[in-house]
């Protein structure tokens, strides 16, 4: 990779996996991140915070990466930040930070939907106190960003929370495809994640059919008559519309079915990383 700096960015809106996706990337042995998300870094937050949605905003970009430059590691060769905001100005980044490298991330748009609401989110045309309704209108504009983003930056791959979720050890593979600097990713290992159940920590885990379970079939409607005025955003991720008449006991089940895939994935897991432990 040579002894240039290589810059990772996650273009990735909350409640869609990026801090599990953060965590990931840091098992590289070549990766350093900031300690905090870097609209967060103390020195740049008033700027980066002020008006953090604002796709319009115009910010010092060289002045902002002067104070991250303090925080990385700069002995690893690739230096890795994820703010959700960033997916709006992805192009901005890319003309200032050489060697600039992008993944994209979305979510299934109902599970989006329904954590952002639940925690009190802000997006992307929306505030705290939003309708279902709002919020989908949200992801589908953020979907837009995103589309443009794969579309016309110059070093660009896209992961969606399934993949990463369901199939771990095939994302590794993808993002090690996509920059082989990284070296090498440990799917298997556990991260401190926020998540529905709170602050856990545990290894890699699909929460969709339990926050999708959560959803009524009145708040699904009122999602899907947003989403089905928008379906090139749908088809372009490869999401399905969730029927509107969405049964209480179906809810259930998607939970308990939820709840019965984490154990016994964290059960494997947590055999798995023994038994490499014994090895070693």
């Amino acid at each position: 990779m040579g002894n240039e700096h290589h810059y990772l960015f996650v273009l990735c809106s909350h409640s869609s996996g990026s801090t599990a996706l953060w965590r990931l990337l840091q098992t590289s042995p070549n990766v350093s991140a900031l300690p905090v998300e870097g609209q967060f870094v103390e020195a740049v937050g008033p700027l980066m915070r002020k008006t953090p949605w604002n796709e319009q905003a115009v910010l010092p970009w060289l002045a902002i990466k002067a104070e991250w430059e303090k925080l990385w590691d700069l002995g690893k060769p690739i230096l890795l930040e994820k703010s959700p905001p960033h997916l709006v100005r992805a192009h901005s980044i890319e003309q200032v930070f050489s060697n600039a490298h992008f993944i994209v991330m979305v979510r299934n748009p109902y599970a989006y939907c329904e954590g952002s609401k639940r925690r009190g989110r802000t997006g992307l045309g929306y505030g705290r106190d939003a309708s279902y309704a709002q919020i989908a209108r949200g992801w589908v504009r953020e979907g837009e960003y995103q589309m443009g983003n794969l579309q016309l930056l110059q070093r660009v791959i896209c992961i969606t929370y399934e993949e990463l979720a369901d199939k771990p050890a095939a994302a590794v593979d993808k993002l090690l495809a996509f920059m082989p600097g990284l070296e090498r990713l440990d799917s298997q290992a556990a991260h401190l994640i926020h998540s529905l159940e709170g602050w856990l920590e545990r290894p890699l885990t699909n929460l969709n059919a339990a926050q999708i379970a959560r959803l009524s079939a009145g708040d699904v409607a009122e999602i899907n008559s947003v989403l089905r005025e928008h379906p090139e955003v749908m088809t372009f991720f490869g999401y399905d519309y969730l029927a509107g008449a969405y049964h209480p006991l179906a809810r259930v089940r998607l939970a308990s079915a939820a709840l019965f895939t984490r154990y016994v994935t964290r059960n494997v897991q947590r055999l798995a990383r023994r038994a490499h432990r014994e090895q070693a």
